[in-house]
């Protein structure tokens, strides 16, 4: 998004259009005071922006608000906004920061609480509780699966998330996101396949109702085009 713009309801008209830097809006983030004339956005990079409306209801920019930066460098990324009932404090959600930011309006100072990682939005129940959203879930305890994002270590959700790395034998593969189930790599998978595959047909050369010494290898097949199969959907997940 490009501009903060006022649009009259009753036809959708338009009214006024107020440009933002070269950055723009972030992904979400937008307050109002109780009066409606007082406006508090996100600003893509590192900023807490204000509007507010003069006597002549003119939409015009106030002042701005710069967020703490997080340890690894780079903007704080500001997200989801909430103003609390006496307004005079605006909570923020920093998601390269994985912290809430309290801001006191009066003076513009910034204090911040560690949440989960990456967090999106804010609630506020009262003054005192505020409930935030984390794209990347929870922080990590110790043991977990993690990945790398932002210099900071999110744990790896769903059905291949293991709290403990698994040493695996020289020809099991790994999940581009971490240790996978007992699995072959994918050359050994294909090797299996394809010496597997040129033992049945050879079993279907010989007569039926001759006992064939490969026929104990059909299990066998039928696991490797299992094991294909698992690495085609971890393939998918991963992506």
């Amino acid at each position: 998004m490009k501009s903060l713009d006022l649009i009259r309801l009753s036809d959708r008209t338009v009214k006024q259009s107020l440009p933002y830097n070269k950055m723009g809006a972030s992904f979400t983030g937008i307050s109002t005071s109780k009066d409606s004339r007082s406006i508090y956005l996100s600003e893509a990079t590192n900023k807490i922006l204000m509007a507010s409306f003069d006597r002549k209801n003119n939409l015009t920019w106030d002042s701005q608000i710069d967020m703490p930066k997080p340890p690894i460098g780079g903007d704080s990324g500001p997200g989801g906004l909430a103003l609390n009932t006496t307004e005079d404090r605006l909570f923020v959600t920093l998601t390269r920061n994985n912290t809430l930011a309290v801001i006191n309006l009066a003076d513009k100072s910034v204090r911040e609480i560690p949440v989960g990682m990456a967090p999106y939005g804010v609630l506020l129940t009262s003054d005192f509780k505020a409930y935030v959203t984390n794209w990347g879930g929870r922080r990590p305890i110790q043991g977990e699966s993690t990945y790398n994002s932002s210099g900071r270590f999110n744990v790896i959700s769903g059905k291949r998330a293991y709290k403990k790395e698994t040493r695996l034998p020289f020809w099991a593969g790994t999940l581009p996101t971490g240790p996978s189930r007992f699995w072959p790599s994918p050359v050994m998978a294909v090797s299996l396949f394809l010496f597997c595959r040129i033992l049945i047909l050879k079993m279907s050369s010989i007569s039926s109702s001759t006992p064939s010494p490969y026929s104990c290898l059909q299990p066998i097949h039928f696991l490797i085009n299992l094991t294909a199969q698992k690495w085609r959907e971890s393939e998918e997940w991963s992506a």
